[in-house]
């Protein structure tokens, strides 16, 4: 077989690694004796080592060129819808922004398909159909609160709240822990007679084992050291979680709802 050197270089011009490693095979299995093929055979084996290590390269130079472009790649723009009455967005709905945007890795309950609570029901809010038990039970921790303030019994009160339960009444700094809470009920309850209606705005359930109540009390309160009286009206705010198998007070912090200015006084 007579092989050019116009022939030649047409065979290494047009080599692709596949044509180049099967000439390479056809090349080792002829006679090592023919002169022209054996310097045909090391320039197609030196063609095929070059083109090899110039594709290495070319794919190294793609991924470090690949990684720059993801950097700076702009990244999805993340939408959090909010409550149109509040202005806040739902922990759902940032959840599900961070995951639609790749900032956090999709939940369990996404990847499995179940549906996160939608935009219009961000939370589980307190309705018959939605989970009776559980807002019957939180409204009869609540009840039960009103009725030992009322009684005046401490180890009622302090029985409703959380090992770590906490009170947090203005002008005070909070009283956290069962002993604490015990101490700061028997100091109020020696001084004061509260005689109050509660009334519940809101029960709202956030997880199985939280969940937030809003309230109001009014009646009137009775000073035990002079017998005076005035009127009473709060607003409260009651953390509740479960514990044990059943809803207690976690965090209770209240305010007043009285004028800030009453007869010529103003409050602090």
């Amino acid at each position: 077989m007579l092989v050019t050197t116009n022939t030649y270089q047409c065979l290494v011009d047009s080599f692709t690694l596949r044509e180049a490693s099967l000439t390479l095979k056809l090349f080792t299995e002829l006679s090592p004796d023919d002169n022209t093929r054996r310097l045909l055979f090391r320039k197609v084996k030196k063609a095929f080592s070059e083109q090899a290590y110039h594709l290495a390269t070319s794919r190294h130079q793609f991924r470090v060129l690949e990684a720059k472009v993801d950097r700076i790649r702009p990244r999805k723009k993340k939408s959090v819808p909010t409550d149109p009455n509040t202005r806040f967005a739902s922990i759902w709905n940032i959840q599900k922004a961070q995951e639609d945007s790749g900032d956090r890795p999709a939940s369990p309950n996404r990847l499995a398909g179940v549906e996160s609570p939608s935009d219009n029901n961000d939370c589980i809010i307190v309705a018959v159909e939605v989970s009776p038990p559980e807002v019957e039970a939180i409204t009869a921790v609540l009840h039960a609160y009103g009725a030992a303030l009322k009684s005046r019994n401490v180890e009622d009160v302090v029985n409703l709240y959380t090992s770590d339960g906490v009170i947090m009444p203005p002008h005070f700094t909070a009283t956290v822990g069962t002993a604490a809470l015990h101490e700061s009920y028997t100091r109020i309850f020696s001084t004061v007679q509260l005689v109050i209606t509660f009334s519940i705005e809101e029960i709202v359930i956030m997880s199985p084992e939280w969940a937030f109540a809003r309230t109001t009390a009014e009646g009137t309160k009775t000073m035990l050291a002079t017998q005076a009286s005035e009127e009473h009206a709060n607003q409260e705010l009651f953390i509740m979680k479960k514990e044990d198998g059943g809803w207690k007070i976690a965090r209770y912090a209240f305010s007043t709802m009285k004028p800030l200015v009453q007869d010529g006084v103003r409050r602090s």
